[in-house]
């Protein structure tokens, strides 16, 4: 796993007054298939819903992310950052799976796998009903 992002005493502070409760990384650059020019892809736990819920809050939320993200990368490259609660199931699933905690709480990422594989479960079988109609569709 490849993860070269390292917080500052001053960025954790930063991060600490947000309504951040974990940053997940994730895509390439964990699963060992990342290239020189490879974004990053980070996942978004918040402490406080409301914060995604009104448009301001979450896009100064993002911006403040990016700039704390973008100084700790110190390269040009994309850093694509997603609020996980706002996904869908499959890029949740991803994340489960390959994602890397690089700042926050174990516990609130433990709590957010096992809430979503719980809800993965309990919609697999309609899952597979949509994925039957789209295949039969497709025929």
């Amino acid at each position: 796993m490849e993860s070269k992002i390292k917080f500052s005493k001053d960025d954790e502070k930063k991060l600490r007054d947000l309504p951040v409760s974990a940053l997940v990384l994730f895509g390439s650059r964990v699963q060992g298939l990342a290239r020189e020019n490879s974004d990053y892809d980070i996942g978004v736990l918040v402490s406080n819903r409301a914060a995604l819920e009104d448009e301001k809050k979450r896009k100064n939320l993002y911006n403040s992310l990016y700039d704390i993200l973008s100084a700790n990368i110190a390269k040009l490259t994309n850093i694509d950052i997603v609020f996980l609660e706002k996904t869908p199931a499959e890029l949740k699933a991803h994340v489960i799976k390959n994602g890397q905690l690089i700042y926050g709480d174990p516990l609130a990422f433990a709590t957010f796998k096992e809430r979503e594989m719980i809800a993965y479960a309990d919609f697999a079988s309609l899952r597979e009903i949509f994925q039957k109609a789209t295949l039969a569709r497709m025929a």
